[in-house]
């Protein structure tokens, strides 16, 4: 069955019948026309629906760094060299503590001038460091 048709159960269609088939494809098509263009409908869409890379979307996710930031983190499960781009780019320091905290797990020496701007998130940047050197430590993470 397409991923896609899991939809179904969210809107409440039967597909027993032609008619409902069509009017649930017709749905589909409509959110896939609307998350071409729109960062939350894509991400929510590739996250949710397809459960997988969107790539005909990735341009207009890349044009807000947050968005950017939650569909490597959701849906690409992996660092996507775009998103750093545009989140670097960005010098949102919010985004950028998400990115390496949930997404990069390493020492992002490309982020540190912006994360250091702050002297707390430099302080939680070295300390979730060493915290995924050793998880069994005292220390149970940053939360900022």
């Amino acid at each position: 069955m397409h991923p896609e048709f899991k939809r179904l159960i969210i809107f409440g269609f039967i597909a027993d019948t032609k008619a409902n088939r069509d009017n649930y494809l017709d749905v589909i098509k409509s959110e896939r026309a609307q998350s071409s263009s729109e960062p939350s409908w894509a991400v929510n869409y590739a996250s949710d629906i397809i459960e997988g890379r969107f790539e005909e979307a990735e341009p207009v996710i890349l044009k807000e760094p947050h968005w950017a930031y939650l569909y490597a983190a959701n849906v690409l499960h992996a660092r996507w060299s775009a998103a750093e781009k545009v989140i670097l780019e960005s010098g949102d320091i919010g985004v950028t503590w998400d990115y390496f905290k949930d997404v990069v797990k390493s020492r992002w020496v490309e982020a540190e001038p912006i994360l250091f701007k702050k002297e707390k998130i430099k302080q939680k940047y070295f300390e979730y460091l060493q915290w995924l050197e050793n998880p069994e430590g005292l220390f149970v993470g940053p939360v900022l």
